[in-house]
């Protein structure tokens, strides 16, 4: 494998640990595996939300295509140059790696904007591996022949894939969960995503919360255990 697939590949494995570990916690108290002991010490089910601040772009159209254009015209940048710079090979696997690390990055470095890093390099990963993976295997059961024509619509696949996850997940919204047993924590979720709905369905307009129980909310959550029964 070349030094450069060698990196992806690491990058790959690391992003999905962060991803798979941070992002469950967000689903905390939402659905019966979060609510067991093992997770959180068992405050249990999520009673009621407060909605804190939204960073960030708020219509979903404008994400899209801020991340869209930097997503592709990388992508096509690197695809014109393998095709006129004969040193480039669309065929090999340097190409590709290398499309794959500037997007990811270049994506990564946008969402930071607004949410963790760690959260955002996990969401652009998983959504340019998953999306290339997919998109390539499609391609080689209806026939597309020729590894380059592969590898480009791998690499458009990719972007697409990345841009979308970014836009989407990328946290932007802050809610402030109590549980069962009167605990508190905040946590900061993508503003589209399926957590913000399941977040939201459980807004309660007679939850106040001071705005430093916000803070924090980055890549994790922090916890504030209240006496029960008691609502401040």
């Amino acid at each position: 494998m070349e030094p450069l697939g060698v990196v992806l590949l690491v990058a790959v494995v690391l992003g999905l640990l962060a991803l798979v570990f941070v992002e469950r916690r967000c689903w905390d108290g939402l659905v019966p595996l979060a609510t067991t002991p093992v997770f959180r010490g068992g405050h249990g089910a999520v009673v009621r939300t407060a909605a804190g601040p939204q960073k960030g772009e708020a219509f979903l159209s404008r994400r899209l295509a801020r991340t869209f254009a930097v997503a592709l015209a990388l992508t096509a940048l690197l695809v014109l140059l393998a095709v006129f710079v004969p040193a480039l090979d669309l065929a090999g696997a340097a190409v590709p790696s290398l499309g794959a690390l500037l997007v990811i990055a270049a994506l990564t470095a946008l969402g930071q904007e607004e949410g963790h890093a760690w959260r955002s390099f996990g969401w652009a990963l998983g959504g340019y591996v998953l999306a290339d993976a997919a998109v390539t295997a499609l391609a080689m059961l209806l026939g597309a022949g020729g590894t380059a024509l592969l590898n480009g619509i791998g690499m458009s696949a990719g972007a697409i894939g990345c841009a979308l996850a970014v836009a989407v997940f990328v946290p932007q919204r802050t809610y402030l969960r109590q549980y069962e047993d009167g605990a508190r924590s905040a946590v900061r979720v993508g503003a589209f995503s399926l957590v913000a709905r399941a977040l939201a369905a459980k807004l309660d307009a007679g939850f106040q919360a001071a705005p430093a129980e916000f803070e924090g909310a980055l890549s994790h959550d922090f916890m504030r255990v209240v006496p029960r029964g008691r609502d401040e």
